[in-house]
This record gives structure tokens, sequence and C-alpha cells, in this order.
């Protein structure tokens, strides 16, 4: 395994060209002191990342352990423990669309909104697609126990598990969203999470909402 030690990465591994990552299961520690990834790419360019862990990565800014500016990101089997930031605990994403399947996001925090992902969109089109994940005992301060953002994405979530995740002092003690294009959640358990209100979802000046098969 692999550990990036803060007085060596401060401000995380920076990349500015197209990337493919795959850990090949490989464990990525921030040691509790530095972001590990700063991929900033503000083109049509896209980004996969595999088949890695990512732990205890911290940062005062937004995503601790990724913070991506992209047009497309894709995470895929990767599981992200015990990382935090102000917004995005394990991931802060400016990009037109994000997909993120077969992931485990565990005991992640953030200081203010979306203890797992935070996505923040630049435009008003996108899709924030999360299928296969689960999402177990992360607290948000704010909003948004396991994920938040805003702007016109069209959310898709499908066979995924939000387990345990709170907000502490406000809404979507699992998912908090501002101003989506429309929300499509189907077969996925929503358990034990709590917040001063939304305990499950808190969807605000979205439409076309569809929850289906949920529980």
């Amino acid at each position: 395994s692999y550990v990036i030690k803060g007085v060596n990465f401060t401000n995380g591994v920076k990349y500015n060209k197209t990337m493919s990552f795959d850990g090949n299961g490989s464990t990525i520690s921030g040691n509790n002191q530095a972001r590990i990834f700063d991929v900033m790419l503000q083109t049509s360019n896209s980004l996969v990342i595999k088949d890695t862990n990512f732990v205890n990565a911290s940062n005062v800014g937004n995503g601790g352990a990724l913070n991506v500016a992209i047009s497309n990101l894709h995470v895929t089997n990767c599981n992200f423990t015990n990382n935090t930031a102000y917004d995005g605990g394990a991931i802060y994403c400016s990009a037109n669309g994000l997909t993120v399947d077969y992931c485990n996001f565990d005991n992640n925090k953030a200081s203010h909104e979306g203890a797992t992902i935070y996505l923040k969109a630049s435009n008003t089109v996108g899709d924030l697609r999360v299928s296969n994940d689960n999402f177990t005992n992360n607290v948000a301060q704010s909003s948004g126990g396991a994920i938040a953002g805003k702007n016109g994405y069209n959310i898709v979530i499908t066979d995924s598990n939000f387990i345990a995740n709170q907000a502490e002092t406000a809404y979507g003690g699992s998912i908090k969203w501002d101003n989506c294009g429309g929300v499509t959640i189907s077969d996925s358990i929503f358990k034990d999470n709590t917040a001063v209100s939304a305990g499950a979802i808190d969807i605000n000046d979205g439409s076309n909402a569809h929850i289906t098969d949920c529980y």
C-alpha cells in the first residue's frame, strides 16, 4: 500500500492531462494530513478511477480524497474510508457528469455538506449516476449525510444502500440536492439515516421525481 504524508503532499497530487487511474486494489492513505488527488481538467476530457482504496485523507477545503474539475468523472470499484473535508468528505466534483458504481463509502465526514460526495455543475447539463454502491456511517455537520449537490443534474440512483448516515444540523440524512433537473431512485435501501428534517432525502427545486421499489 501507499502512504501520502502531508509534509510531502500538502496540496495533493496534481494532474492536468487526460488520465485513467487503476489502483489494482492498492490502498492510498492521506495520513490524516492531506488530500490525495487534485485533478484539474476543465476541458472535455474524461477521467476513470478504479480499483483503489482511499483512506484517511483530510483537507480543510473541498474534497478529502478527490477534488476533480473535469467534464466527466467515472469512479468504479473503489472504497472510501475515514476521509474528511468541508464539502465532499470523500469526493468533490465540478463536472458535467459523474458516475459512481460498485463503490463503498464508510465513515467519511464533511464539516459542511456531502459527507461522501458533493457535486457542483458548472451549467445545467449533466447526470449523477450512482449504482451498486454502499454508503454507511457517514456524517455531514450540515446537510447531505451521504450525497449533496446543486445545479441542474439529473439524478439516477439504483441498487444502492444508504445506512446510518447523518446530517447533524440540517436536511437530508442521505441526500440533499438543490435545483436538480429530475430524480429517479429505484431498488435502493434507506435505513437508519437521520437529519433535523428529511431523514432520508431532501430535494429542492426538482422536477419529475420518481422513487420506486425503495425501502
